[in-house]
Formats: C-alpha cells, sequence, structure tokens
C-alpha cells in the first residue's frame, strides 16, 4: 500500500497539466457518486484502457497488482474480464479505498463471499462483508469497494468528490488512462530508501495541490500541475525540479545519447505560484527512463 500513497507525489514531479475540461470527466458517475467525505487523494486507472499497454506491465501492474490480486481471490471478481475502472481514494493516513466499476452479479458475488467465510454486517446499509483485514460492500449498483468498515459505511453515503478536488478532477485531459490528483499533506512523503531521490522530499513539501495524467496508448505522455502556496515556494520547486534533471542527466551512463534525448522531452514552467511540466516519450524513450524511477519492477 505504502506504493499507493507514494504516486501521487512522484507523478507530479514527472508530469504536467491540461487546460479544464466538462464536469469531471475522468470519473463515471457512479465512482463519482462513492467517494466518501474527506477525500484528500484520488488516482483513477482506465483499466480496460491501459491494461493491453506495456506502460500498465511494467509500470502500473506493480504499484496495484498485490491489492488487485487480493481483492480478486477473496470476492470472485476477475479484475481483467469484470473491471472496467479503478479508482483509489485516500483519507489521512488511514488504509486506501479501492472502488471498481464493471458488470458482475452483485447478489452471486455476496453469496461467494459468505461461502469464503466473511462475516457480513447487520443492520448497516450496505452490509459490509469482513473477513481478517478485508471488508468489501456494493455502495451502489456496478460499483464494488474494499477498504476501512469506517469508509465503506461512508461511500455509500453519495459524497462525492470533496470540493477542494473537483476543480483539480475537471481539469484532466480527455485521453488520460491514469490520472492523480490531491490536496494531501505532501511534507509527509518520504522516498524510498537507498534512492537517489532524497530531494523528492524537500521538493514534495512545497506542494499545496497536484494534478496529473497520462495518455499511454502509444508512448507515454505525462501532464501535471503542482500548485504552492507563494510564487517564491513556486520558484524553488521548479529550481528543485530543474537541479533533478540536471543530475539524471549526469548519472546518464556514457553512450546512452537516447536517454539524453528523453530527458530532453520534459519540458518546464513557472506560472506564479503553479509549476507546470510536460513530457511526451515514445515507449523505447520509457523504458529507459523506467529505471530511474522508484516504483517496484516486474520480471523480464
Amino acid at each position: 500500500m505504502k506504493h499507493i500513497h507514494a504516486l501521487a507525489p512522484l507523478l507530479a514531479i514527472l508530469c504536467g497539466c491540461p487546460g479544464a475540461q466538462k464536469k469531471n470527466l475522468a470519473i463515471h458517475a457512479d465512482l463519482e457518486r462513492s467517494v466518501p467525505s474527506g477525500a484528500t487523494t484520488l488516482i483513477g486507472v482506465k483499466l480496460t484502457a491501459i491494461a493491453p499497454t506495456e506502460f500498465y506491465r511494467t509500470t502500473v501492474a506493480p504499484l496495484i497488482a498485490p491489492m488487485l490480486a487480493e481483492f480478486s481471490k477473496q470476492s470472485g471478481v476477475d479484475p481483467a474480464k469484470d473491471i472496467d475502472e479503478i479508482l483509489i481514494v485516500l483519507r489521512g493516513e488511514s488504509e486506501p479505498l479501492l472502488l471498481a466499476r464493471g458488470k458482475w452479479d452483485a447478489a452471486a458475488l455476496e453469496a461467494k463471499l459468505t461461502a469464503n467465510g466473511f462475516q457480513t454486517s447487520s443492520g448497516s446499509a450496505p452490509r459490509i462483508h469482513t473477513r481478517d483485514k478485508l471488508s468489501i460492500s456494493f455502495p451502489r449498483a456496478g460499483v464494488i469497494a474494499a477498504g476501512p468498515p469506517a469508509i465503506l459505511v461512508d461511500s455509500a453515503k453519495q459524497s462525492g468528490v470533496p470540493p477542494a478536488l473537483s476543480p483539480l478532477v475537471d481539469s484532466i485531459g480527455p485521453g488520460a488512462q491514469i490520472w492523480a490528483v490531491s490536496t494531501a499533506d505532501f511534507k509527509g512523503f518520504r522516498a524510498p530508501e537507498r534512492s537517489n531521490l532524497q530531494n523528492l522530499e524537500k521538493i514534495a513539501a512545497s506542494l499545496r495541490t497536484l494534478t496529473a495524467w497520462a495518455d499511454v496508448r502509444q508512448g507515454v505522455h505525462l501532464r501535471a500541475t503542482g500548485s504552492c502556496a507563494t510564487d517564491d515556494d513556486a520558484k524553488q520547486l521548479h529550481g528543485g525540479i530543474r537541479a533533478m534533471m540536471g543530475l539524471a542527466r549526469l548519472a546518464t551512463p556514457a553512450g546512452q545519447q537516447d536517454l539524453l534525448k528523453a530527458l530532453d522531452t520534459v519540458e518546464l514552467r513557472q506560472e506564479a505560484a503553479a509549476v507546470r511540466a510536460s513530457i511526451d516519450l515514445t515507449a523505447e524513450q520509457f523504458d529507459q527512463l523506467r529505471g530511474m524511477l522508484p516504483v517496484p519492477r516486474t520480471a523480464n
């Protein structure tokens, strides 16, 4: 789960931001209604669109595969066949809430949960099925939720995207298959130990909000905006990212000119209290850069 908490700040550092789009275009209405109150970070994955891509196999799957595997084992839902879209919700330091939209027979799944030893709550709506540390509910038709029981109850109350996050979601590009928005306290972000990315902690601490999204159908096209409290904070954020890019260039092995060309695709600019970045890579260029990212790797 710790990789999920780290994903949003990482996207903020590596990506850049689009203009405003139709309201909450990135989230299906059923998932939007299932977002509990107090949410500070949303991470969306259009699973049907992204699953066939190399980016998903090498970069996204290692982050969410353990969560999906346990979820699938216990619930009987097959992510590859049954799930169209995933929304991960973070609220403070609590465990993530996993929301999935797809097609299934909720009654049949509830019966399977009971057969698998799940205990069903009484007197609550929706019914919450719990075994060990895993709790599952069906807050509305076509939506299944997994997470702490208290958050599952809130998820059924149709709270919707919080006002602070809504304009960030509105700005997600229409071609996004994976995206993240957050108003979390990034001062708590910690880079992986024994990595060369400790400067990420200082950079992330200056953020107040982030919006990030990626179109990975052909190559990898990342966009993000990190907003700060003041113009001076944004200037420091901009300078910190520039410094990291310089270090990345210095760390590039001799003779790997293609990797330098990939780094050259990064565009970074400050606009008042915001820093915007974009990067457009071929699949081959991203594969070269992937080794610099502090995320789990798949076996070759």
